[in-house]
């Protein structure tokens, strides 16, 4: 039974090698209908087949691909046991398909690691002779390693849509395909490139066939006689036992890239592990990586790996994410703060040393002190905010002037109260002052 597990990119790294389903995209990029390209091939060593593969659709980040060459178990009957039954769900095709797919496409083939889940074996996705858009599959997003009906036959639709040279379009014509159609058929390997042995390049599809003309016909690629050339959308009987097996699969188109691995490497602060630089993403080579080191941050200094992180170098598998994370401890730096007398140049209050991370710094303001008017920088400080680098000392000096004061001196008659001089009124600095001493007079005692 296949189980469904949601990933992230750890768990997909983890459980890249174990056989169940998990959710490898967004599914709103799918639409009900495929588009049709001129495909790509997938080289057998690609695809980990014997066989290149052709791709002849897609539907969001996905391509419905089929096999360049018939499944190597010759032609055959498609239903079983002699049954007159062009239903695919029992027949003995879809058989030999699931047995190609569980049992002979090798268990590491790269291909399994793109291949998706889809509705094509629905009841309504079989389809019917004639009918253009009923049988059109579509992916799912969840990825399946393995399983009964991961791999199919197309539909009356999907092959004369995006894979033939002529469609029927009534019970006795046939019409041309789209070139893209055509130019996807010719890029097929047929047994028989001769064209005018029409049976031996036929194929089977899941779609039942004419029935106005046999009720156990289903519906095939190739051709009967020379009114139904190769490469026609047509009938073949389900007991003829000339047509062959042609499986297709809906997979990722990522199978088209180069087999590569991303590495991620961050840059973040040890303390609130914030970016201190940009992310750096890198697609490489599956192999050897790295190293790829530390960065060099302003204000911090030199980055150290992260427990958990990936290693600066090593190696990297297919479709590998690895994560090298780099933390950054901001960097220390001195910033020296000094309030010095403007006229003696000596410290009013001793200097202050102050460890800052380095970075941004300040404001640092002048001071009050008594006696001595607002400070100002001196101009040979640094300035009072700014940036400062890792190790560097800044050195901020305010320089403060002494405030003004009055000494108002007066030398009088200790009877009259006259003066003995006129008053004097003496600027000084604020703080400390004198002393101012009495004078001498004539006829007076000391004062």
């Amino acid at each position: 039974m296949r189980k469904k597990i949601l990933s992230s990119v750890l768990a997909a790294a983890l459980l890249l090698s174990v056989m169940v389903p998990i959710q490898i995209a967004d599914a709103a990029s799918i639409t009900n209908t495929p588009t049709g390209v001129n495909g790509r091939i997938l080289s057998a060593s690609q695809a980990g087949d014997n066989s290149d593969w052709v791709e002849i659709a897609t539907n969001g980040d996905y391509s419905l691909i089929i096999r360049r060459s018939n499944l190597s178990i010759g032609s055959m009957f498609f239903s079983k046991n002699g049954a007159n039954n062009p239903l695919y769900s029992i027949s003995q095709v879809r058989d030999a398909v699931n047995n190609w797919f569980n049992n002979t496409l090798p268990a590491n083939a790269r291909l399994r690691s793109f291949t998706v889940s889809h509705d094509a074996l629905t009841s309504v996705k079989t389809g019917q002779f004639l009918d253009m858009d009923m049988a059109l599959s579509k992916p799912t997003t969840t990825s399946v390693k393995t399983g009964n009906d991961v791999a199919f036959l197309l539909s009356f639709p999907e092959a004369a849509r995006f894979c033939s040279r002529y469609y029927a379009n009534s019970y006795t014509t046939v019409t041309p395909s789209s070139a893209l159609a055509q130019a996807n058929y010719n890029k097929l390997i047929n047994p028989y490139p001769d064209t005018t042995a029409y049976q031996h390049n036929t194929w089977y599809l899941r779609s039942p066939g004419n029935y106005q003309t046999n009720p156990s016909q289903v519906a095939s690629v190739g051709g009967h006689n020379a009114q139904i050339p190769e490469g026609s959308v047509w009938s073949t009987s389900v007991n003829s036992g000339y047509a062959y097996v042609r499986p297709a699969l809906w997979v990722n188109s990522s199978i088209f890239s180069p087999d590569q691995g991303t590495i991620v490497v961050k840059h973040l602060d040890s303390a609130n592990m914030q970016p201190v630089a940009p992310e750096q993403t890198y697609t490489v080579a599956v192999g050897n990586y790295g190293p790829y080191n530390p960065v060099s941050v302003q204000f911090y200094g030199t980055g150290t790996l992260a427990a958990g992180s990936a290693p600066a170098s090593g190696t990297i598998a297919a479709r590998e994410t690895k994560t090298i994370t780099y933390l950054y401890t901001r960097g220390q730096a001195t910033i020296v703060l000094q309030h010095l007398d403007a006229v003696s140049g000596a410290a009013i209050i001793p200097n202050q040393t102050i460890q800052v991370p380095a970075g941004n710094y300040g404001p640092y303001s002048a001071q009050t002190f008594q006696y001595y008017q607002t400070g100002y920088l001196a101009s040979y400080s640094a300035a009072a905010q700014g940036t400062i680098n890792v190790g560097e000392t800044k050195t901020i000096t305010y320089l403060y002037n002494k405030g003004q004061a009055t000494i108002v001196v007066k030398h009088l008659d200790a009877v009259t109260q006259n003066e003995l001089e006129p008053t004097r009124a003496l600027t000084v600095d604020a703080g400390s002052y004198g002393p101012i001493n009495a004078m001498s007079f004539q006829y007076y005692l000391s004062g």
